[in-house]
Formats: structure tokens, sequence, C-alpha cells
């Protein structure tokens, strides 16, 4: 199976009319709530300052560091950002959405995301990340994705654009100290 470059926009990548306009509403609302309860609230570290503990899918096996001034720059992108899960809490199934990002924020020690997680539209998915929750972490997806060298053992990314987030087991995110607690 072929690994996408996220340095390179996605081909196909580009959203219709309908579903542009349907995404700015989501995020000038800030909301993608349900009628009555349908939301998990969730709260977790994406990703650190410091380099990746392993390389994450289509870094062409370098580790990544994601520096405090890219991620100043960029925050803003996570509102109503996907959130999804894969089959065996593995790794990313980007068709496999279970919740959205609602806020983001920049802290010492990383990038911070809090958001909901729909467990009425997704009750068995919601369920097995409650029962393994101590065991997960969070993983993110980007694209157009710069490097200050491409020939260094650690990319440092430059510039990006997030396109999603993971929950997955610690073990198999590419910076395992990430976490995520459920209200």
């Amino acid at each position: 199976m072929p690994v996408h470059d996220y340095r390179r926009r996605a081909p196909g990548r580009r959203l219709d009319a309908m579903a542009t306009a349907l995404v700015e509403s989501w995020r000038q609302r800030g909301s993608l709530d349900a009628r009555g309860e349908n939301k998990t609230g969730f709260s977790g570290l994406l990703c650190t300052f410091k380099p990746s503990d392993m390389p994450p899918s289509g870094s062409s096996g370098h580790r990544v560091q994601i520096t405090k001034p890219l991620a100043l720059r960029t925050i803003s992108q996570f509102r109503a950002m996907p959130i999804n899960t894969g089959a065996g809490l593995s790794g990313h199934l980007k068709s496999h959405v279970v919740g959205a990002v609602r806020s983001a924020s920049v802290e010492a020690d990383g990038i911070h995301i809090q958001g909901v997680l729909w467990d009425k539209n997704m009750p068995g998915a919601i369920a097995n990340i409650k029962a393994h929750e101590r065991l997960l972490g969070l993983s993110f997806e980007a694209s157009d994705i710069q490097v200050a060298d491409e020939s260094a053992d650690v990319w440092v990314l430059t510039d990006l654009e997030w396109t999603g987030c993971s929950i997955l087991l610690k073990r198999a995110a590419a910076f395992s100290s990430s976490w995520i607690k459920l209200d």
C-alpha cells in the first residue's frame, strides 16, 4: 500500500463548494453538536515541542519536531478539526470520524486540544476509547509540510496545514507522551 507524502497536498484533496461552506459554518459556530446529548468531552496533549519518539507515517523514516513558533502561527487551524480512530486503536482511519476538536492551545509542554466525541453516533468506538483510555494518546494529520533540512535525522517542520487528529494507542503514536482524558 503506498504511503502518502504529507509534505505535499493529497491528490484530489479539494472540497466541493458545499463541503467548504459547511466546514466554514461549523468553524464560525464553533459547534458540531447534534440535538440532545451526543457528546463526551475530552482534552489531551497532541504533541510536544521535542522531537517525536518515532517517525510518523509519511515522514520517510524521519522523526519530526514541531516548534513553538510554528504551533503559535497555525493553532487556529484546529478549530472544528475532525478526530478519528482506527481499528484496534492502532492507527489513523480518516473515514472513521468520532468527534471534533473545539479548541487548541499552545502550552509550555506542547499543543493541547479539547473537543467532543459523538457517543450516540459512535457508541461502540467511544466505549472502546473509554475502556482503554489510560493506554491512549493522540496523533496529528497534516499536509503541505515544509522541512528545514530534509537530510537531517530529525525533520524540524517550518510550515504545515493541520488536517485532523487521531486517538490511538500511545505505543503507536509518534509522540508517545501524548495523552487523552475523557470528561
